[in-house]
């Protein structure tokens, strides 16, 4: 079916003159037949639905509409459409449970991503807590060592000092 049959003989004619000639380019002319291969799908497209609604109407007794394989694409093309709009619809239908499973998906993500970062967090708590347990031996040491006179000066330094306890694990 065409509306504009003559399309297809000016898009080979401007072909082979570009072909031929590079400078022949004509974008103007490309574009225009391009729009009317455009329209042309369109109008019968609109058509057909409007042969759906509307069989009697006067556009349907000319030639081109009134053809068996016009009616043919019509009927198709109704059952394209109502499938298109049963499929929407059920889409539509479904979209307020597919949104709240996606955004529960997306905080259960986000949950578990927290989780992973206070269970690291802990982890280097507790690393820093013994390194700060060994230093404390380590200076306690060094202070015995020393002598008594420095021992009570450093230990009356350390007394005051007190470390909170590493948080609980769950």
């Amino acid at each position: 079916m065409h509306i504009f049959p003559w399309i297809e003989g000016k898009l080979s004619a401007l072909s082979a003159r570009q072909r031929l000639n590079p400078m022949a380019k004509d974008i103007a002319l490309a574009q225009f037949l391009g729009l009317l291969q455009w329209m042309w799908q369109v109008l019968l497209q609109d058509a057909a639905l409007l042969y759906a609604r509307s069989p009697l109407c006067g556009i349907f007794r000319y030639p081109l509409f009134n053809s068996p394989l016009f009616q043919l694409f019509a009927a198709a093309s109704s059952s394209v459409i109502a499938n298109a709009e049963e499929q929407s619809q059920l889409t539509l239908h479904n979209l307020p449970a597919n949104l709240v499973s996606s955004i529960h998906g997306l905080l259960t993500g986000i949950a578990m991503e927290r989780e992973q970062e206070r269970e690291a967090n802990l982890a280097q708590w507790c690393n820093l807590w013994d390194q700060l347990g060994a230093l404390q031996g380590v200076v306690e040491t060094l202070a015995g060592a020393r002598g008594t006179r420095r021992k009570g000066q450093i230990s009356e330094w350390l007394l005051p000092m007190v470390f909170p306890d590493p948080p609980l694990m769950n």
